[in-house]
């Protein structure tokens, strides 16, 4: 009996001391997982936005290229390494999208509403400025470009914004050409004068051939990279891209990575607007916590006094213990 005791004891011992060090480990680690306690929206706050897809021309959307999207977003918030977000279909044509405790909110939705479309166009001589939004041959009417018609507060139509006629230049690659499994994290280049970080990349098919082929003919030429008809940046050609493969630099490693994901996970089917965002406060969760907190400290009370009423002296024992 007295052995039986002894291991029973041991064993409640053990299972203690290994919860104790799950939850007091310094690395918060337990069999090579993370195990630290990770908030939702309502404990921590964060971002929540409302994306709607919008058609191209007559064409309905269907409910793959939905589920497609949703899918990628999905993917893209992993890469962001935001926990406990919420990627959620809402309806035929809207997208959910919750992101607790983000530190740029902003940047963090435009990246997860691009199209993620990676061109080469040829500038014709020019060097446009970073962040101009271009037509292509591929893609010739960018949602960016668009005419709008805006509804105000009385419910009045307003004009709709004609855009001027802009030039259409050249594209020397496709987007759905881009090999996604060659993206890969972003690394320091030590290559570059001004340094920054690469995001390295490849094509596949025509689009590989056409890269190839235009950079052996325009050496000492400006190319620009194109990212849904934003331009990246420019660049003077130096050498030819065998295998229609290079890299991307940026300035900063977080824009960096918003580039990794933007392409990693492959081109969006469908554009998506932000139909609303909304910021929402830890407020809810921190009373919920205080509710629970009172309730946990009643109930620990009721337990203590019905121990001493009942048991008296071994009851206080018991207490004791508890609080001890």
């Amino acid at each position: 009996m007295r052995n039986r005791d002894t291991i029973a004891l041991v064993f409640i011992l053990l299972i203690a001391g290994l919860a104790l060090w799950v939850n007091f480990a310094p690395d918060n680690t337990f069999l090579g997982r993370d195990v630290t306690t990770r908030l939702g929206l309502d404990l921590q706050g964060g971002t929540q936005v409302l994306l709607k897809a919008q058609p191209q021309g007559d064409q309905a959307i269907t409910p793959d290229e939905m589920a497609t999207a949703a899918r990628i977003i999905e993917q893209r918030v992993n890469g962001l390494g935001v926990s406990e977000a919420v990627v959620q279909r809402s309806g035929n044509d809207r997208i959910i999208v919750e992101l607790p405790g983000v530190d740029n909110p902003e940047q963090a939705v435009q990246t997860l509403r691009s199209t993620g479309q990676l061109e080469f166009i040829d500038p014709q001589g020019q060097d446009i400025p970073s962040g101009t939004v271009v037509r292509t041959s591929n893609n010739p009417n960018p949602p960016a470009l668009q005419a709008t018609t805006s509804v105000t507060a009385t419910g009045a139509l307003t004009e709709t914004t004609a855009q001027p006629e802009l030039p259409i230049y050249t594209s020397i690659t496709k987007g759905s050409d881009l090999d996604t499994n060659s993206v890969l994290a972003p690394v320091l280049d030590t290559q570059s004068v001004n340094g920054g970080f690469a995001v390295p990349f490849a094509y596949r098919g025509e689009s590989a051939s056409s890269l190839e082929q235009w950079t052996s003919q325009n050496q000492q030429q400006p190319m620009c990279i194109v990212i849904d008809s934003a331009v990246q940046s420019c660049a003077i050609v130096q050498a030819t891209l065998v295998g229609g493969s290079g890299q991307i630099t940026s300035g900063s490693q977080e824009e960096a990575t918003a580039i990794f994901n933007q392409l990693k996970y492959g081109a969006l089917p469908v554009s998506l607007l932000i139909e609303s965002s909304r910021t929402i406060t830890a407020s809810l969760g921190e009373d919920s916590l205080n509710a629970s907190l009172i309730a946990g400290i009643i109930g620990l009370c009721a337990v203590m006094l019905f121990l001493i009423l009942y048991y008296r002296l071994p009851g206080l024992i018991a207490v004791l213990v508890l609080l001890f």
